[in-house]
């Protein structure tokens, strides 16, 4: 089931909008004549994309998975299991893409513990 459903998702226009940021906030940032300000904007554009995504997928994934379990931690848990398994094709498919976004993302959010 998650393979087709992360299928899905690889092929999202939502997806492709988050990878079309990436590349725009990866341009801007390596063009010496961008100024701070755009950089930062289109720094937290990119992340806003992301956090859409990720929000559109938990919601795919709590329908689903409503009809499976009972117990919020399982919903929870599978929901984490599952983005974890998307960003690693993300990963394998858009290595450049993601190891932008991956270390931007490090920087912004020193704090950030991936919950198993």
């Amino acid at each position: 089931m998650q393979n087709i459903e992360i299928e899905k998702w690889l092929i999202s226009l939502d997806l492709k909008i988050f990878l079309e940021s990436v590349r725009e906030a990866y341009r801007i940032v390596k063009d010496v004549s961008s100024n701070q300000e755009e950089i930062v904007e289109k720094l937290k554009e990119m992340g806003l994309r992301y956090n859409h995504l990720v929000f559109k997928i938990s919601e795919d994934q709590i329908r689903d998975l409503k009809l499976l379990y009972d117990d919020t931690q399982m919903i929870e848990k599978g929901i984490l299991e599952f983005l974890r398994e998307f960003e690693d094709n993300l990963v394998g498919l858009y290595p450049g893409e993601m190891e932008f976004f991956l270390t931007y993302r490090a920087k912004t959010n020193p704090n950030l513990k991936e919950k198993k």
